[in-house]
């Protein structure tokens, strides 16, 4: 008699030939083919199976990115916390570097359709607590700070939390200005100036006198 494999085993494994099938159909035919009808066509699977694993496209491109940004780090150095060491502002510069980076590696069409008002995924309020990648970006930040705050570097009266939230706005508004000017800003260069003038107003003195904080030169 045959060994059934668990369910979970079985879902990942349906979850993985519908991201297989959309990553397939991008390679192909570019992003204005990805549609569900496609990817279930692609996959071999009824719409029912697609929304039982998957709440819409947009959430198919999220666990997209997410596993290609886990593939990316390993791929890369992945250690923004070590180099950055206890300087809270290039911990996360770093990170969100590392995220950057993919994006662009993605390619803009791609982004530029992920990276929509429509799309509910891109609100870092709602995916705290989920296992995504912006999540894990705004978690490694929050902890961050909030160390930060207990050395005295960061200001005490905005909590760790927010400043991660407001940290993820500004890259998030960064890579729309990406998108909308068809790749022409210089993407890392445009981010790393905007968190520098944010944190003019979040680092303390304590935190001045232990570190640089060279400002960038205008993006």
């Amino acid at each position: 008699m045959a060994v059934k494999a668990p369910r979970r085993v079985k879902s990942q494994n349906t979850r993985k030939k519908i991201f297989d099938a959309a990553a397939r159909l991008l390679k192909k035919h570019g992003e204005d083919y990805l549609t569900i009808a496609n990817i279930c066509d692609e996959a071999g699977i009824s719409k029912g199976t697609f929304f039982y694993h998957f709440n819409s496209k947009e959430d198919l491109m999220l666990y997209y990115l997410q596993e290609g940004f886990d593939n990316f780090v390993a791929e890369h150095d992945g250690d923004a916390v070590k180099r950055a060491g206890d300087d809270v502002y290039l911990l996360v510069l770093y990170l969100y570097q590392e995220y950057l980076d993919y994006c662009q590696s993605m390619g803009i069409e791609f982004v530029s359709n992920y990276y929509q008002s429509k799309n509910k995924a891109l609100d870092a309020r709602s995916v705290m607590g989920t296992p995504d990648t912006m999540n894990f970006l705004l978690k490694a930040c929050a902890e961050g700070l909030l160390a930060a705050q207990k050395a005295g570097f960061v200001r005490e009266d905005w909590s760790a939390n927010d400043i991660s939230y407001d940290c993820c706005s500004v890259i998030k508004g960064c890579v729309f200005e990406w998108c909308i000017t068809d790749g022409a800003i210089d993407l890392n260069a445009h981010a790393e100036h905007m968190l520098h003038a944010y944190f003019t107003n979040v680092v303390t003195d304590r935190y001045r006198e232990a570190f640089p904080f060279t400002e960038p030169p205008m993006a």
